[in-house]
C-alpha cells in the first residue's frame, strides 16, 4: 500500500516569471540606491 502524496504542486513556469519580476525590482532598487549615493557622493 502507498502513502499518498500530499505535496503542493508548483507550477514551475509560474514561480519562474514570479523569480524573474522580483529579481527586476531588486535590480531596479539596487540601481535607485547607486544613484540616491551618487548624488549624495558629488
Amino acid at each position: 500500500m502507498w502513502a499518498k502524496d500530499n505535496r503542493e504542486q508548483v507550477d514551475i513556469k509560474e514561480l519562474n516569471n514570479e523569480i524573474a519580476k522580483t529579481v527586476g525590482k531588486i535590480n531596479k532598487l539596487r540601481a535607485d540606491i547607486d544613484s540616491i549615493i551618487n548624488g549624495i557622493e558629488n
